[in-house]
């Protein structure tokens, strides 16, 4: 692991609270999205979602310490007009 990862999982380990999703920054979020539930299962999240882009997102997760977060998805479809998708898991 490099030295920029290590300064991303300091920034995350003081910024953010565990439960945390990782997934890439433009695409194949849906396969390689990732939830690290504390700082030990964060590298292998960061890892995976690298292996599909060069960007990645790290977000809180809103379970608590009951480890009860979960991701919805939900696509904006269109440019000028868009539109949201119906929501999906």
């Amino acid at each position: 692991m490099g030295a920029a990862a290590e300064e991303v999982e300091k920034a995350v380990d003081s910024a953010l609270k565990y439960p945390v999703f990782v997934k890439p920054g433009t695409w194949a979020v849906r396969w390689a999205s990732a939830r690290a539930h504390d700082a030990s299962e964060l590298p292998a999240a960061m890892n995976e979602a690298a292996r599909f882009d060069r960007k990645i997102i790290i977000e809180q997760g809103v379970g608590g310490k009951r480890h009860k977060a979960r991701e919805i998805e939900c696509a904006v479809l269109g440019n000028d007009e868009p539109i949201a998708s119906i929501c999906g898991k």
